[in-house]
């Protein structure tokens, strides 16, 4: 089966075939697109690590999980 990104010969994603991958594991050489863009092994080593986007996105979203978390305490403690 053919898909648009075979016509193109751009890089598909490799869960959803039909669209475009913005993103590209080295460690794994897979290709993703922005909703599968998980880092698949964020605790191992990986020697792309420094120069990953799929890593610096994991980074960011544990980050402002943290945060979220920070706030709703401060909320709870206020409260009090």
């Amino acid at each position: 089966m053919e898909t648009a990104c075979d016509k193109t010969k751009e890089c598909c994603c490799v869960n959803h075939p039909h669209r475009r991958a913005k993103y590209t594991c080295m460690k794994f050489n897979v290709h993703l697109c922005e909703e599968c863009a998980k880092c698949q092994d964020p605790m191992g080593y990986c020697k792309f690590r420094s120069q990953c986007m799929i890593y610096e996105l994991y980074k960011q979203e544990k980050r402002q999980s943290r945060e979220e978390k920070d706030r709703e305490k401060e909320v709870e403690t206020g409260k009090r």
